[in-house]
């Protein structure tokens, strides 16, 4: 299981830490996430630029790169000071950035895709040819109107604006979670909490949990979702005209589909994705 213990995450954030057994436990699962991110960032740039003819050992360098960078956007949104959320996506961002410049063969930097603050776009950076500075996302657009509209659900300006994602709270409501009451939700650029449900020790675990839940879903759109937009744009041409304004982010929309069967068959807790986000907003105090 990768979350800590309490006693180990206490001593891994004093400053006075020193390197027992515990410490050094946590420093190694510290290592084994910033190392798993990497790999990923790193195979995935690597794969995709060899199949574009490109250099395998470029697309995996500095795939890695991004990949750490991401890792280090996701440990930021966890920290509990005003901002930390909407700090810890933009540094993620970057990292995924780099993990799709790599895997295409451009300059490290030569395109920057950033979300815009809560809203439900992007903010493009550097050469993205005729594609609009500004682009919405389709997939986050549907939750943010979701989250409008329910009379259930009330937007959150001042957590919206620190957590760099679209909040929305409530009490007591089924946020679609196969029929479960749940203290929090979170998917693309959007996040849903109940504010009932959040106990004294719990009351800044469950958002640090939850904004790990954003990035992780921004590698999708950023790092990996473009290419199979681009695919698709190539055989549909009003899609393709369309795409200068507008993210479709299908890779993301096909994921999402077997969501809910994957947390009704298996222990969610124990989804990557999960464990990661335990472990990172460590234990609930």
């Amino acid at each position: 299981m990768l979350a800590p213990s309490g006693s180990r995450a206490a001593q891994a954030q004093d400053l006075g830490c020193s390197f027992s057994g515990q410490c050094a436990a946590w420093w190694a699962e510290e290592l084994a996430l910033v190392g798993a991110n990497a790999l990923l960032g790193a195979v995935s740039a690597g794969v995709w630029q060899e199949l574009r003819g490109g250099s395998f050992q470029d697309g995996f360098t500095r795939g890695a790169l991004g990949g750490a960078l991401g890792y280090a956007g996701k440990r930021i949104v966890t920290a509990r000071f005003a901002g930390a959320g909407l700090l810890g996506r933009q540094v993620s961002a970057v990292g995924h950035s780099i993990v799709r410049n790599a895997a295409e063969g451009r300059g490290t930097f030569s395109r920057v895709a950033l979300p815009l603050l809560f809203l439900p776009a992007r903010v493009q950076l550097g050469d993205w040819g005729a594609d609009a500075p500004v682009r919405l996302d389709m997939v986050a657009l549907g939750y943010f109107t979701y989250g409008l509209i329910e009379p259930k659900l009330e937007l959150d300006l001042g957590r919206s604006l620190s957590w760099g994602a679209a909040v929305f709270v409530t009490d007591g409501y089924d946020f679609g979670t196969a029929g479960r009451i749940v203290p929090a939700s979170a998917t693309i650029g959007t996040i849903f909490i109940n504010r009932d449900l959040f106990s004294a020790g719990s009351a800044d675990w469950i958002p640090a949990h939850e904004r790990v839940h954003v990035p992780q879903a921004d590698i999708v759109a950023l790092a990996w979702g473009d290419a199979v937009d681009d695919w698709l744009e190539s055989r549909i041409p009003v899609l393709g005209r369309l795409a200068r304004y507008v993210a479709p982010n299908a890779l993301t929309a096909i994921l999402l589909l077997p969501q809910g069967w994957l947390q009704t068959q298996l222990d969610h807790q124990h989804l990557p994705w999960e464990l990661e986000a335990t472990a990172l907003a460590g234990p609930a105090r």
